[in-house]
């Protein structure tokens, strides 16, 4: 429905993962998935994980359209859980909002922390001209703007070796 009415206005959970049975059957993998070419109003959840333990790599979340214009808010990824649900791994990912349209956008949105979640390797870029950015939320540091002194934040409390770069895609449509 978002294809045929761009400027409806819902809320989108476009990967959500559920599952806290891992330590019954190991940890639940994520990798290799393209969230692409996403168009409505409203809010997304690029990649909601919800007391999910697991590993999340290689996956791409990308917000680029130049003609949506719609306003929008974007968590291109949200992840929410606490310790007894064991260990999250989020690593080699590539998030990037650079749309049109006005808003509200975070790259990685960490609602809540208790130990076993690693962040490393993820390329967040979040530059969309005509919304406000933030790399990311994290309870400590809080939340980064995409700006010098938010990267710096950003790399020394989460993701130490994390990139902040355009991550140019040859064509945006393929």
């Amino acid at each position: 429905p978002c294809d045929a009415a761009p400027a409806t206005s819902i809320t989108a959970y476009c990967y959500y993962w559920y599952c806290p049975i891992t330590q019954l059957f190991g940890p639940n993998i994520y990798r290799n998935n393209i969230l692409r070419n996403i168009r409505m109003a409203g809010t997304i959840y690029g990649g909601y994980t919800y007391y999910a333990s697991g590993n999340m790599y290689h996956n791409t979340f990308s917000y680029d359209d130049p003609n949506n214009a719609t306003a929008l808010t974007i968590y291109g990824v949200y992840t929410y859980y606490s310790s007894s649900y064991a260990n999250i791994e989020f690593r080699n990912n590539i998030i990037s909002i650079t749309r049109a349209g006005s808003g509200t956008n975070y790259g990685l949105y960490v609602g809540a922390t208790g130990g076993g979640l690693y962040i490393s390797n993820n390329d967040i870029y979040v530059n969309a001209p005509s919304s406000t950015n933030y790399l990311g939320y994290h309870p400590s540091p809080g939340t980064c703007s995409f700006s010098p002194a938010g990267i710096s934040s950003w790399t020394a409390g989460v993701d130490p070796l994390g990139a902040f770069v355009n991550p140019l895609y040859v064509n945006y449509n393929t």
